[in-house]
């Protein structure tokens, strides 16, 4: 800010020369004169086009085409340009040796402000500090200004070392000051109509507003704004493929700007706003829109109010209250819609928040930390949280500590009841009806993938550290699935996360799971053990009752995968998955569910005349896959034993083409009639492993059976057809060689 006191010495000196001679006639004489003293005053030559005088009790002066040359290294010969100058002085005050100005306008006044290399400006002129007008014999300190008017100014920018460049305009101007015009005593200043613009690098912004004003106390110079305030706000920020767009209709800030020398002031926009003192900051109706890429986050403020203390960089808030406002994110993403009616924090760190997430509600209560030591990120603080909404509710009781290094949590949240299908994201009309080729190997086509190939957020699991249980009393699954007394032991560090013997119960029975995601090697295992589990309870929870009784299920699953993305991971995936079920009573109608009415659908076709009992009992049943580099292979691994057949299979499951390729081979044990020697290895199962194809043979397919493959892929089909590992109930030689097929040699 030092160039506005030695433009501030400028005016003076011109003023000073002008006034000696202000009861001579033809002032215009005296021109070189202060030409002369204005250039021994800044080191700079000054030109003047012309000087007008109007003798009166308030005499006025009118100086037209003033110019100031620029630093010797400037980009340009001129620093300022000034089309007029037109002061008003009291002429009793003039004869007592004090020029007092009772009103200064400027008129298109043209400023270029620049620094070299070494971040010397072009105000610091090369001058003694103590020089005068020669003939002026007074102080400018004797100079006095009520108040400057300036119209369409013009302000240019240029930072030699940074090579940043900014531009101001402004339509009108109101200047009061207090005092002689040196020491810059401005109570206020109001603009209208102004608007600027800022660049360095990839960076640039542009900003308008139609009113503009501002209240201090004491010098400009030092800083000491009180009051500022801003309506029809309007801007733009673009930093690389970033970009923010933003209105404001009304903006007003409260408090004293930390104080900074002349010396040590900056023309930096963003310096000179982190260093505002804030006690209280107020904005109404405010939008904001930024982009990155694809995705786009706008967000709209009905009003928000805070009250701080200390400089508005170091983020001392102490309340907050934000209403009426919206922010929705769309792009490559799931789309995100949030409405907050009311959210506070007050400086106890109590949190109060009322909103609606994609059209649901949330509540939110309880205690966080002030925001100072939010913003701090220096400490611990607990975080004990009550929340309702979104088809959840639960509390917090963890520790958090916030670094601008490195963050962690440490505690537990307990939900008692989630229900995941307020989360499922709406579908279309599901899956296609039409059929998919028996026959092919390639992989399976996008719209039919299960894994996808988005990247996986392993930079995520760098970003802090983590303990924390979460137990959820009762968890409902998008399918209707429900699963109680869940319980997650969360552990993250240095990249790698840990859900060790988390358990939950399902269907009468306790699955116990370990999850691990390693960041150094990108790589994710699952392993799983069911105990307790029937089919009948399983059935139930599907709500088919009805379809199947008894049928004891436990399941072992060992899998191990690396890569970026869940269908990379599926690729390189190794272990095995064992699955078996006891003795039961199915429903002929319940086959559908564990994808055995493959058989049972073709045999009917071909021998129409068969036994057609409405239920099958099943003496057991195995599925058994080892999987290596990504492909689940089975030689007759697969198997199933009733009263009615046995049936076998072998072949391959490609989780990396997602697709299934397996032979089954019938075997009639009573009930089917007769011709079934004829289907003997005719059976194929084949095609994307989303919707496989049924056929007996390679060429045709009867019926595509899509729940066949989710159940593949997604564990549908183990949730009925699972078995235990150690236990096979029902005897059949079919299942025994089935479990136990990789061991032989």
């Amino acid at each position: 800010m030092k160039f506005v006191k030695i433009a501030a010495g400028v005016i003076v000196a011109i003023i000073l020369v002008i006034v000696v001679v202000l009861m001579t006639v033809d002032v215009s004489q005296y021109k070189g004169v202060i030409q002369d003293q204005a250039k021994a005053a800044t080191g700079r030559d000054v030109t003047i086009g012309d000087i007008k005088l109007s003798l009166s009790l308030t005499p006025s002066i009118v100086v037209s085409d003033v110019k100031v040359a620029n630093a010797p290294w400037g980009s340009q010969p001129v620093m300022i340009r000034l089309k007029s100058l037109e002061a008003h002085t009291q002429l009793i005050p003039l004869l007592f040796g004090t020029v007092h100005i009772s009103g200064l306008k400027l008129v298109e006044p043209d400023l270029t402000l620049e620094t070299d290399a070494k971040g010397k400006g072009n105000w610091e002129f090369d001058t003694p500090k103590a020089a005068t007008p020669a003939s002026g014999g007074g102080s400018s300190n004797a100079l006095s200004v009520s108040g400057i008017t300036v119209e369409g100014l013009k302000l240019a920018y240029r930072d030699g070392k940074t090579k940043a460049t900014g531009t101001a305009a402004a339509k009108n101007a109101e200047v009061d000051i207090e005092g002689p015009l040196a020491d810059l005593n401005i109570p206020s200043i109001a603009v209208t109509d102004v608007s600027g613009s800022y660049s360095q690098g990839a960076m640039t912004g542009q900003g308008s507003a139609a009113k503009l004003s501002l209240n201090a106390v004491g010098s400009l110079l030092d800083l000491n704004l009180t009051k500022l305030a801003a309506s029809d706000l309007k801007g733009a920020f673009k930093d690389g493929p970033t970009s923010y767009e933003g209105e404001v209709n009304s903006l007003a800030i409260e408090g004293v700007a930390r104080k900074v020398s002349g010396k040590q002031a900056s023309l930096d926009p963003f310096a000179a706003l982190k260093s505002l003192n804030v006690t209280s900051l107020a904005i109404e109706k405010a939008s904001a829109t930024m982009k990155t890429g694809r995705d786009t986050t706008t967000a709209f403020v009905g009003k928000i109010a805070l009250e701080a203390k200390g400089p508005i960089g170091d983020l001392g808030i102490a309340n907050i209250a934000v209403s009426d406002s919206k922010l929705t994110m769309s792009g490559e993403g799931a789309p995100v819609e949030a409405e907050i009616s009311n959210l506070a924090l007050d400086g106890t760190g109590k949190l109060v928040l009322n909103a609606k997430v994609g059209g649901q509600d949330l509540k939110a209560n309880g205690t966080l930390a002030p925001i100072a030591t939010l913003a701090k990120m220096d400490r611990g603080f607990p975080a004990k949280i009550e929340f309702d909404g979104m088809g959840l509710k639960g509390t917090t009781d963890i520790t958090v500590t916030v670094s601008q290094k490195r963050g962690t949590v440490k505690g537990a949240i307990t939900i008692p009841e989630l229900d995941l299908s307020a989360f499922a994201k709406a579908s279309g009309a599901g899956t296609s009806g039409t059929s998919s080729s028996a026959g092919g190997s390639g992989t399976a086509p996008a719209s039919q993938r299960l894994f996808s190939d988005e990247p996986l957020p392993w930079d995520t699991l760098a970003a802090g550290d983590a303990n924390v249980t979460i137990s959820i009393g009762k968890l409902t699954l998008p399918s209707g699935l429900v699963l109680t007394k869940v319980v997650l032991p969360v552990n993250l560090a240095s990249g790698k996360l840990a859900l060790t013997a988390a358990t939950f119960n399902i269907a009468g029975g306790t699955v116990t799971s370990t999850f691990t995601m390693n960041a150094a090697d990108k790589s994710v295992t699952v392993q799983a053990e069911a105990a307790g589990i029937t089919a009948e309870t399983v059935a139930k929870e599907m709500k088919k009752g009805d379809l199947i009784t008894q049928g004891p299920l436990d399941v072992a699953l060992d899998v191990h995968g690396t890569g970026n993305t869940a269908h990379a991971i599926a690729a390189s995936m190794n272990g095995s998955f064992i699955a078996g079920m006891g003795e039961s009573r199915i429903r002929s109608g319940a086959l559908n569910i564990i994808g055995a009415d493959i058989i049972m659908q073709v045999l009917g076709a071909l021998n129409p005349i068969g036994n057609k009992d409405p239920y099958t009992v099943s003496r057991c049943g195995v599925v058994n896959l080892q999987i290596a580099n990504g492909v689940g292979t089975t030689k007759n691994g697969i198997a199933l034993v009733t009263d009615k057949m046995q049936l076998t299979s072998s072949g391959t499951v490609n989780f990396g083409t997602e697709r299934v390729d397996l032979s089954f081979s019938p075997k009639a044990t009573g009930g089917l009639g007769v011709g079934l020697g004829a289907l003997a290895q005719a059976v194929r199962v084949s095609g994307p492993l989303s919707a496989p194809g049924v056929g007996i043979d390679k060429g045709g397919a009867v019926k595509t059976l899509s729940t066949l493959g989710a159940a593949f892929a997604t564990g549908g089909l183990s949730a009925v057809v699972q078995g235990a590992k150690g236990r096979v109930t029902g005897g059949g030689d079919p299942c025994e060689a089935a479990r136990t097929w990789h061991l032989k040699k």
